[in-house]
């Protein structure tokens, strides 16, 4: 009967074991936080989610942050297992790659906040080691010393610093501040910055006021009106919450001059065509080849082609003779089926910004 029972209990635990990936024998204790900034992966904002879609945290342990060993495999496209008669977290395979977006976060604003307070309990363990591809591989903190797995909530989480060196990836954090901001890129040559920052400052200089101007560019005089202008009195105003003087974008001037009464039809057309002009000529700029820089091309094409989109409705609403106000709204006013055409231009112009940020991992 002893050894009966005895059979069960352990069929019991090797099943809880595989079940959730935690070990029936856990070596300590620690105490852990939420990881409350960002990590940014190939310039992308990537984040963690359960098996239920649902976002969970990254740890921040001892000055070094921790990431589930699930969300590790989906960055490297290979799929992540625990094997218990080895106690052996296992990466392998291989499929497709996955960056997780934001999405509904699993805990309750008030819950996240007392974990942030008070910390998390986790199990530090130290009798785990990781597999990838068959080969065991060395874990380490952020400071290049020897670390161990730890196990939260039934989740086995790995050092961010291991899991950069499985992508073949730089990784820049600071250990302690703030911002704590974590980037992992793969890594550049000078020579690819280099390339990768001109064809950013070619895009940048495609709707900038001062190189438009240089180049003599037709720009209404409504638009003109408005570089200069201070609109830190300025109450009620319709445009950007927090303006700033001598503003170098074009599309975001439009959206100051939105409402002036010296607006015109004319003026809204030329807008409009401006627009289609200046999205047209940063599509058309070729891209270096960068892997770094290829999802926010790709995101800066579909978001091109939702603003000529959005302009073209401007135009022909121009050219069937709506009123003033109807074409300002289309310029203007967002609804459920569309982007107002100067935040769908905004959109496009994101991409150069955010092409700067991984290339100088800021």
């Amino acid at each position: 009967m002893k050894n009966y029972l005895k059979k069960i209990t352990l069929t019991a635990l090797t099943g809880a074991v595989l079940t959730t990936g935690m070990s029936a024998f856990a070596v300590s204790d620690g105490q852990a936080k939420p990881f409350k900034d960002t990590i940014h992966l190939e310039g992308q904002n990537v984040y963690c989610w359960n098996a239920e879609g649902k976002q969970i945290d990254y740890l921040r342990y001892k000055s070094t942050t921790y990431v589930p060993v699930r969300t590790v495999g989906e960055w490297m496209g290979k799929t992540a297992s625990y094997d218990d008669a080895s106690k052996s977290i296992l990466l392998n395979g291989s499929t497709d790659k996955v960056y997780r977006k934001q999405t509904e976060h699993a805990v309750s604003m008030e819950t996240w906040t007392k974990q942030m307070e008070n910390g998390v309990s986790v199990k530090i363990r130290d009798d785990m080691k990781l597999v990838v591809d068959g080969k065991q591989k060395p874990l380490k903190d952020a400071l290049g010393k020897e670390a161990y797995p730890i196990n939260y909530n039934n989740t086995n989480y790995i050092p961010i610093t291991t899991a950069a060196e499985l992508l073949g990836m730089t990784i820049k954090h600071p250990l302690e501040g703030t911002d704590l901001d974590i980037f992992i890129r793969t890594p550049l040559t000078e020579e690819q910055v280099a390339q990768g920052k001109e064809y950013v400052d070619a895009l940048f200089k495609t709707f900038s006021y001062a190189a438009l101007t240089a180049e003599g560019v037709d720009l209404p005089d409504v638009l003109r009106a408005y570089h200069h202008l201070d609109f830190s009195d300025m109450a009620g105003f319709i445009g950007d919450p927090n303006p700033v003087d001598n503003e170098d974008s074009i599309f975001r001037l439009m959206r100051r001059s939105a409402r002036d009464p010296k607006m015109s039809i004319d003026a809204i057309k030329r807008y409009a065509e401006l627009s289609i002009e200046t999205i047209n000529k940063m599509t058309a700029i070729k891209k270096p080849d960068l892997p770094v820089l290829d999802i926010h091309y790709e995101n800066m094409l579909t978001d091109a082609k939702n603003a000529i989109a959005s302009c073209e409705a401007v135009l022909k609403a121009v050219a069937d003779g709506k009123d003033l106000k109807t074409c300002e709204d289309l310029m203007l006013m967002s609804t459920t089926k569309r982007r107002s055409a100067y935040d769908a231009c905004e959109f496009v112009t994101t991409a150069p910004y955010l092409m700067e940020d991984v290339l100088l991992e800021k």
